[in-house]
């Protein structure tokens, strides 16, 4: 992020060329975030790498035991017009490789993969050759993983370099912010990115695309990402194709609406990510989530919020969804972010308009009924206060006042999920608070 870390251009060449034997590095951890970064122009303290390549970015698939898929396109006419080879493996990214012609974009999918595996890759591109990534694979349908370490990121809001030349409200800020934060993340080092809509600041704009994909780049490359649109993807990009030209999703999702809304099952959690899927689809979703793919505890994730607190009572934003979650034996946790703050209820049961079945607030066991309700801050800026509602089990105010912007990191082991959510001050430097946390207990079976 700081000059400290980005080497000269022949560094960079020498060091990537070593990286890439698999000689450079000891300890797998050390694959997850690669001491590499180009030199590139900087924006309000953030270096943007200038690499001729777009990724590579990690995609799931429907069966992330046996399968991954890698995505990256060039740049440049050099990289554009350029063949190459993906190796990998797992103890040396150069066991089995994946040969591919020239095109704009690419999509491999890497399949017969072993379950509950880590593996290291290395993209070939032309004469540009990456430093050595990873990625893990989840374990077999039924099986829970060892840990997963998940980043939430919602209302991200990605601007570009040009908007902050053009002196556009808040590009200048969201580069301060972000450039902060990442220092964190990175240090967290998720095996998995949700990303839980505006992503960027206009869908239309490809280049801010383009910028996420650089600022972002190791932590891409090492983490799947698993993302939905927001009304920021979808107000201006109203078919949402350029959202899906950079997110193809797996297509599972009600007829219409494929690329926006979609599932998988990692480890024995369940994901839903949705822009729409209600009614039948959301149904038999959860059923086939717990059934088919061995997921025992289910996440459901969309841009907008399902409930709305006000002071003192609750306004029900999506009556239909909250139904199927408790008639379908449950979804435990609903993420969302769409305001800007963090607040989550209590476990609830709808029933009409909202029940708590427990004032515990940092922990759950397996039997609790309900689902957990959660908003997200945003890694731009703060702009809505929470409020205090008798539902509410954290109402996410930091201990210093003043606006903040934040992320959340979540811990899965075989035992649990922990969710934590941290805030950074006004100008974004200091992460001063966790400001909750909190434990949902899986069952034994």
């Amino acid at each position: 992020m700081d000059s400290l870390t980005a080497p000269t251009r022949r560094s960079f060449l020498k060091t990537t060329a070593l990286a890439a034997t698999g000689l450079g590095l000891l300890y797998s951890d050390l694959l997850r975030v690669p001491a590499v970064a180009a030199e590139g122009k900087e924006v309000a303290g953030v270096k943007l790498d200038d690499l001729p390549l777009l990724g590579p970015y990690l995609l799931p698939t429907e069966t992330p035991f046996e399968s991954i898929r890698v995505a990256f396109r060039g740049t440049e006419e050099k990289t554009r017009g350029a063949a190459g080879v993906l190796s990998y493996g797992l103890k040396t990214a150069g066991e089995k490789e994946v040969a591919f012609n020239a095109t704009d974009k690419h999509v491999l999918e890497l399949k017969d993969l072993a379950a509950d595996a880590e593996y290291q890759y290395v993209l070939q591109l032309g004469d540009y050759k990456s430093p050595v990534y990873r990625f893990r694979t989840s374990p077999k349908p039924g099986a829970r993983a060892q840990k997963t370490k998940l980043g939430l990121f919602f209302d991200f809001h990605c601007h570009a370099p040009k908007e902050v030349e053009q002196n556009e409200k808040g590009a200048e800020n969201f580069f301060k912010h972000y450039g902060y934060a990442m220092a964190d993340i990175k240090k967290f080092a998720p095996d998995m990115l949700i990303l839980g809509g505006d992503i960027v600041d206009e869908g239309i704009r490809r280049e801010e695309y383009d910028t996420f994909f650089r600022i972002m780049r190791d932590v891409c490359a090492n983490a799947i990402a698993v993302p939905i649109p927001g009304n920021h993807e979808w107000g201006t990009d109203k078919d949402l194709s350029i959202y899906a030209d950079y997110w193809p999703m797996p297509q599972n999702g009600p007829e219409g609406d494929k690329n926006n809304t979609w599932s998988f099952a990692y480890g024995g959690i369940g994901w839903q990510m949705r822009k729409n899927g209600s009614g039948d689809w959301l149904k038999a979703n959860i059923r086939d989530l717990k059934e088919k793919r061995g997921a025992d505890t289910i996440v459901d994730v969309q841009h907008y919020q399902v409930y709305q607190w006000a002071e003192k009572s609750t306004d029900l934003g999506k009556k239909g969804v909250c139904d199927v979650f408790d008639a379908e034996g449950g979804v435990r946790l609903c993420l969302f972010g769409h305001r800007h703050i963090h607040q989550r209820s209590l476990p609830l049961l709808y029933e009409g308009n909202g029940k708590a079945t427990t004032k515990e607030k940092s922990e759950y066991a397996p039997d609790t009924k309900g689902t957990i309700y959660m908003q997200s801050p945003s890694m731009w800026y703060q702009y809505t206060q929470p409020l205090e509602n008798p539902l509410v089990a954290c109402n996410g105010k930091p201990s210093f006042a003043g606006s903040y912007t934040g992320y959340g990191e979540m811990t899965i082991t075989p035992e649990a999920l922990v969710s934590e959510t941290y805030v950074y001050d006004g100008s974004g430097k200091s992460r001063h608070d966790r400001i909750d946390q909190f434990k949902l207990l899986r069952s034994k079976g």
